[in-house]
């Protein structure tokens, strides 16, 4: 994942990849009652999907998939 970032502009696949990832890693987190971790994996989705220009659909529906994790994670902290 960090090689794939360390790009200056990395393409929309790998955006994707780093961003399932980390959904995943979160929702396992969340799934163990690690609400603090989770939702830090979910706010760099968040920043993620905020700062990819253009915005498409699709981007957009991860950052409303990132940010209502944050709002469960903030639910059970």
């Amino acid at each position: 994942m960090a090689r794939l970032l360390a790009a200056e502009h990395p393409t929309l696949g790998a955006m994707e990849a780093a961003s399932d990832l980390d959904q995943l890693y979160g929702q396992m987190l969340f799934a163990n009652h690690n609400y603090g971790w989770a939702r830090l994996f979910f706010q760099k989705n968040t920043a993620r999907w905020k700062l990819w220009k253009p915005q498409t659909p699709e981007t957009l529906q991860r950052l409303k998939q990132a940010e209502d994790a944050i709002v469960q994670c903030d639910a059970r902290i």
